[in-house]
């Protein structure tokens, strides 16, 4: 008789079978300030980048310069016209 799930694993000689451990999503790589700063401003809607600029009070280079490093790292994603939204969901 089944009176739970381990019994049908003890029927067909599963022993030791334990449920699946659940994933955590990867952890962040060490990021700057301002690198920190830009991905917290980033979100699922198209930000420019002289927006991101502005509110940032970095200069349009050095924003640049910083997504690009985020594009590289996986973490944020360039659109046409110079928008970039953040690669994973907030």
């Amino acid at each position: 008789m089944v009176c739970q799930p381990q019994d049908i694993f003890d029927h067909f000689g599963f022993k030791g079978q334990n449920a699946p451990q659940q994933i955590s999503a990867p952890a962040l790589p060490p990021l700057s300030n301002s690198q920190s700063m830009l991905l917290d401003k980033l979100g699922n809607t198209p930000q420019h980048l002289d927006k991101l600029a502005m509110e940032s009070g970095l200069t349009p280079m050095e924003v640049s310069a910083i997504v690009l490093h985020l594009e590289l790292l996986g973490l944020a994603q360039s659109l046409p016209g110079g928008h970039y939204i953040r690669a994973f969901p907030s």
